[in-house]
């Protein structure tokens, strides 16, 4: 992921990938078209229990995507946007230009119990 997130800002860039990694090696690709947006389009990482993602997705100032049920409490979660939010401050990026996203299922039906009923059933597979 962070090789091929490496590739694609430079793919998106006015210069042409010139990349050596562990998984990809690129010499003089040109890329076309560019994206409108400059530098380039957000980039959003999506993070659930790896300290290090939430570090790095802080240090290079990307937004961050969350998945708040896979922590075994809120604090968990608190804990890790904080490291989030320390890494793009320690990186020189604006906090409040950054978004996170925090995603949440739900399910609808036509009375409460009914929803509850049903999507109880339904978590139970996973």
């Amino acid at each position: 992921m962070r090789e091929g997130t490496e590739i694609v800002r430079q793919a998106w860039s006015d210069e042409p990938v010139n990349f050596r990694g562990e998984f990809f090696n690129y010499d003089n690709v040109f890329v076309l078209p560019k994206p409108v947006q400059r530098p380039h389009p957000p980039i959003w990482v999506g993070a659930t229990r790896t300290e290090d993602t939430f570090r790095w997705a802080g240090k290079n100032g990307f937004h961050l995507m969350t998945i708040p049920f896979v922590q075994r409490t809120t604090d968990v979660l608190h804990e890790l946007v904080e490291i989030y939010r320390g890494s793009l401050t320690q990186a020189g990026h604006d906090r409040m230009t950054r978004q996170i996203l925090g995603k949440f299922h739900i399910y609808v039906a036509d009375t409460f119990e009914q929803a509850l009923r049903e999507a109880s059933s339904l978590y139970a597979e996973l």
